[in-house]
């Protein structure tokens, strides 16, 4: 079976993991770059990324992961570690990714 054909790839990276670690960011920044893949930095995590799109929350811009995990789950009733795409899908509508993309430019850029 053969794999599909991309246009472009994508992949969400938590900043966390390297926002104290300069070379490291460098490193993945350069690896992305060789392979033609599109970095968008979720800051400073997933749950920081999807609390911007939720009503009233876009421009919450919490400092670390633990605080926009806590922020995330007062403003999603239910929201809980890791959820599938159908979960996701049953509380992220169209509307709340044009939210998210008017504050991450990363996003916007790919999408």
């Amino acid at each position: 079976m053969r794999s599909p054909s991309f246009t472009l790839a994508a992949v969400l990276i938590d900043h966390d993991r390297v926002q104290d670690d300069a070379p490291r960011e460098q490193s993945v920044q350069a690896l992305a770059a060789k392979h033609a893949i599109h970095i968008i930095w979720q800051r400073p995590s997933h749950e920081a990324l999807l609390l911007r799109h939720l009503p009233n929350c876009a421009d919450r811009r919490p400092p670390t992961s633990n605080a926009a995990m806590k922020a995330l789950q007062a403003n999603w009733d239910g929201y809980r570690k890791p959820m599938t795409r159908q979960s996701l899908a049953l509380q992220i509508a169209f509307r709340d990714v044009v939210r998210a993309v008017s504050v991450e430019p990363e996003l916007r850029a790919f999408l």
